[in-house]
């Protein structure tokens, strides 16, 4: 997503882009209100959009899932970590309401490692989870790009098993006849094509 905004901003300089921070419910509102032209969001949340759908999606990226932890945790500093080895652990997880797509992954991560997460708690926010973990509170999986917000008192471990992957994808209506989204979408395809060929 920053590579996408950066791209696009110097192509097209005299565009003002406006950032909303949006409940997965609340973003499907404003597609059918058209007062949003895009969005990035969790495939998972996606699974009812087909061909006949009024919306459209192109998929951006997938990233694994990586275990947060304390870092006194005994698996804190282990070479390899596998899911099952938390399965007696607290979660931590996100909210249903904010984001279903990602609160349905980690349970079918866990389902597929051979538990059910027993969770004490729920939170909104990314840096809520991180924060909680920090403080003993319990365990966390999260997509791998929370290893970029580098917190005082977890651990980010990678995770052995073959797990499904958190994808992200763009979202717009079938029927917006921006140009400016149409232009944003090119971008999109650019930089999509640009990070796969330096892999």
């Amino acid at each position: 997503m920053p590579n996408i905004i950066s791209v696009f901003r110097s192509h097209f300089p005299n565009v003002d882009l406006v950032f909303q921070e949006l409940l997965f419910e609340e973003s499907w509102r404003r597609f059918k209100d058209k007062t949003i032209d895009l969005n990035f969001e969790n495939f998972y949340n996606l699974e009812d959009v087909d061909e006949s759908h009024f919306l459209k999606y192109k998929m951006l990226n997938q990233e694994p899932l990586v275990m947060v932890l304390p870092t006194s945790h005994p698996l804190a500093h282990q070479p390899q970590v596998q899911l099952s080895d938390i399965k007696q652990e607290n979660f931590i997880i996100p909210c249903h309401e904010r984001a279903p797509g990602l609160h349905k992954l980690i349970d079918t991560a866990c389902k597929q490692a051979g538990f059910h997460p027993k969770v004490v708690q729920e939170a909104a926010w990314m840096t809520t989870i991180i924060s909680l973990v920090a403080g003993g509170i319990g365990v966390a999986l999260l997509p791998a790009n929370v290893m970029n917000l580098q917190r005082t008192g977890v651990v980010y471990q990678n995770i052995s098993d073959n797990l499904p992957m958190f994808q992200t994808a763009i979202v717009w209506r079938k029927d917006n006849p921006s140009k400016i989204l149409s232009n944003f979408l090119k971008v999109v395809t650019e930089v999509s094509r640009n990070y796969s060929e330096s892999e």
